[in-house]
């Protein structure tokens, strides 16, 4: 069987200093490096990386047309 090697996800949000701290205490991923002050946080579990970008300004993802096609 093939193994995962790596993965790498970019997410958009609104309150980078919430989501971080989310991934960090709720799904158990760590701070690899970015404090943020420049709009990024780079975080990882394992072999998963997650780079998290701060969109204040963009729509919820459930207000986007794509996703409630999607999910209808």
């Amino acid at each position: 069987m093939h193994s995962l090697v790596d993965s790498r996800c970019v997410l958009a949000v609104r309150n980078l200093k919430e989501s971080t701290q989310f991934y960090i205490d709720v799904l158990g991923l760590r701070r690899d490096f970015g404090d943020g002050s420049d709009g990024w946080s780079f975080l990882s579990r394992g072999t998963f990386k997650l780079m998290l970008g701060e969109c204040p300004d963009e729509k919820p993802a459930s207000e986007l047309e794509t996703i409630r096609t999607l999910c209808t």
